[in-house]
């Protein structure tokens, strides 16, 4: 990931945003689950959907390479981007993976606590940014790759100020990520 790029701003500015909502610290009204989040990428006959309930989402936006879309659940604070891009190479979750993981090493930020893992198709990356220009942030971030018919797949989700309890709240958008439609197989 270079810097200035879209996913580093998202990183970067995760944290920082975060703790200088007007909301930080309060509790936001339950909100009904609502329709699955879909994102078709053009040419494409399945979907990627996620189960996101009580987040707020931006509207989708076309990138140079593809598409994406983020949002924030105000109520848990966790913060999810996805991207989809056509494939950089030939390759399952784990090239998609260390295709991007690369780049995220590149970072300035100090990574703590990373661990690659597989779950249900997908490649995983968890790791800890323990600080944010000389603040404790604690934000946790899983980004979860996933390859599907030509197209790499980046779900990010962070957390500022995160707890080992708060596992629960990542697992859960983990668990609902499928592929949809024609061509449709778990990933």
């Amino acid at each position: 990931m270079a810097p200035g790029s879209p996913r580093a701003h998202v990183l970067l500015m995760a944290g920082a945003l975060l703790l200088a909502a007007p909301w930080h610290g309060q509790a936001a009204p339950a909100r009904s689950p609502g329709p699955p989040t879909r994102l078709t990428f053009p040419g494409r006959s399945w979907s990627l959907v996620l189960d996101l309930p009580g987040f707020a989402l931006k509207p989708q936006e076309r990138t140079r390479d593809g598409i994406m879309i983020e949002g924030e659940n105000p109520r848990t604070h966790l913060i999810v981007s996805v991207f989809l891009e056509d494939a950089a190479r030939t390759g399952d979750a784990a090239a998609c993976r260390k295709h991007y993981w690369k780049k995220v090493r590149k970072s300035p930020l100090t990574m703590t606590e990373v661990a690659l893992s597989e779950r249900s198709g997908m490649a995983l990356v968890e790791y800890l940014i323990p600080e944010f220009q000389g603040l404790p942030v604690r934000q946790k971030n899983v980004n979860a790759y996933l390859s599907h018919d030509g197209v790499w797949i980046d779900i990010h989700l962070s957390k500022v100020l995160a707890t080992r309890s708060d596992q629960t709240l990542f697992d859960a958008v983990l668990r609902s990520v499928r592929i949809e439609g024609a061509d449709a197989t778990r990933p």
